[in-house]
């Protein structure tokens, strides 16, 4: 079963999916929305099967036997039709991972570890975040895991032009979870955030924390 985990939260859920499936399995399980339909037009190659892959998650995540309509706001933040509930997505070669909540701000993200996220390193950690990287961290793995967490705090934002070095802050970091925020202008959020490491994935999500 291409289910690989379902962890219930606080307030909602999260679950990873690894893509067997064909695009025609998807196509015939899921009933599209025109508008949908719309939006799957536009998308070529292998992106047509994780936005599937990823609507279908989103659904039985939500346990109703009748499935919403997913669409996406004029920044590109998902969001369901008629349901209150918060959602994120993410994709990575053939794993998918959704959260929904249905109270708080949520954000996920998924990563196959690569070695090329070493040259990038310095466009999205802070100088004062490398001092929470000590002997417990391989570097990949820390690379990784800071990485997901402001991945998943910019999809949680939900706007664009955002900083990832400047806006985006890890403020406490365990072998486990988390404290982070986006402080942006007069925004400031902040969330608690979450990580596994399993094979060779790297699953971040993170929560609103009240304010």
């Amino acid at each position: 079963m291409p289910l690989l985990k379902r962890v219930k939260t606080t307030s909602g859920e999260w679950g990873v999916w690894e893509i067997k499936e064909e695009e025609s399995w998807f196509l015939e399980n899921l009933e599209l929305y025109p508008s949908e339909k719309k939006e799957l037009e536009g998308i070529k190659g292998n992106r047509r099967i994780e936005w599937l892959a990823a609507r279908y998650l989103v659904h039985q995540l939500s346990d109703q036997s009748i499935r919403e309509e997913c669409l996406k706001d004029e920044f590109g933040k998902p969001y369901l039709q008629r349901e209150s509930a918060y959602i994120s997505m993410s994709h990575s070669h053939d794993r998918v991972a959704v959260i929904l909540d249905q109270e708080k701000n949520v954000g996920i993200d998924i990563q196959k570890r690569v070695n090329k996220i070493t040259r990038i390193k310095d466009k999205f950690i802070a100088a004062e975040e490398w001092d929470f990287m000590n002997n417990t961290w391989e570097e990949l793995d820390f690379l990784h895991v800071i990485w997901g967490i402001k991945e998943s705090l910019y999809k949680a934002f939900g706007r664009r032009e955002i900083d990832f070095r400047k806006h985006l802050k890890i403020k406490e970091l365990s072998a486990n979870d988390a404290l982070a925020s986006v402080e942006k202008d007069s925004f400031n959020a902040n969330y608690q955030a979450y990580h596994e490491i399993n094979e060779d994935y790297v699953l971040v999500y993170l929560i609103e924390l009240n304010s």
